[in-house]
């Protein structure tokens, strides 16, 4: 299996004119090789395929890696459940992550905002997680589950999302630096979304010590109390009011 892409390092956004897109052929071609490969499951969807394609840019061999790989990963979580989507909302375990995300709001997606290049927002508060009441496996259950709602959206498939991480409150004790390398683990590279950008805003002081040590990536930008450096970024109607923009967030 070809190594892994890089979804935060990746600045090239899929080009929605062309031409692989038009080719009705490769749907086809992912099909066979996924089933070439040995994996365990190949959903007869063509637009949930095609995310795998949106993602690997037409390639289908990284396409077909891709989709192992989310599949390996998301029936350690889930089991063989489908994805989600509207219609099966009810599953059991989409009922267990809304009731996680009820108990700790820590991600939300900020309908209708997006970036100034077309990415969906979603809102990181990881001072809603409380350790006490859930564990790490719901936490990235609640993450796919959040993330698979936004691949709902065509254009999110084709742009990915951008995330605004807000550190406020967050204290050395309650900020678990062994969990967060496990979450981005199990996003990048397994499911089909490009991730735009992360902007770390309201970060304690004793982040930027973790930070030196642990930065790894050029697309996460640490802005501290600047919410003037996300203005330049974000559409003002596209920040939340707590970072100086126009965004009503409705818990």
């Amino acid at each position: 299996m070809p190594d892994a892409d890089d979804d935060i390092d990746d600045t090239e956004v899929t080009d929605g004119g062309a031409a692989w897109m038009q080719d009705a052929g490769l749907v086809e071609e992912l099909k066979k090789a996924i089933v070439a490969g040995g994996d365990r499951v190949c959903i007869e969807d063509e637009a949930f395929l095609r995310r795998f394609l949106y993602i690997a840019k037409g390639d289908v061999t990284k396409a077909a890696s891709r989709h192992a790989r989310y599949w390996e990963y998301r029936i350690k979580l889930f089991g063989s459940e489908r994805p989600f989507d509207k219609a099966h909302a009810a599953l059991s375990r989409g009922e267990r992550c809304e009731a996680t995300l009820r108990t700790c709001p820590f991600v939300k997606i900020l309908d209708g905002a997006r970036d100034k290049e077309g990415c969906q927002l979603l809102l990181v508060r990881p001072r809603y997680l409380d350790w006490r009441k859930v564990d790490e496996q719901q936490v990235i259950e609640a993450m796919w589950y959040t993330i698979e709602t936004l691949l709902q959206d065509a254009e999110t498939q084709r742009c990915g999302f951008c995330a605004i991480n807000s550190l406020k409150g967050m204290s050395p004790k309650a900020f678990n630096r062994k969990f967060m390398p496990k979450m981005l683990e199990s996003v990048q590279n397994r499911l089909p979304i490009r991730i735009g950008a992360m902007r770390v805003v309201d970060n304690p002081g004793f982040f930027s010590v973790i930070w030196s040590i642990e930065k790894t990536k050029k697309r996460i930008e640490v802005l501290g109390g600047d919410y003037a450096r996300l203005l330049n970024r974000l559409p003002k109607e596209s920040i939340p009011e707590e970072f100086g923009g126009t965004y009503v967030v409705r818990d």
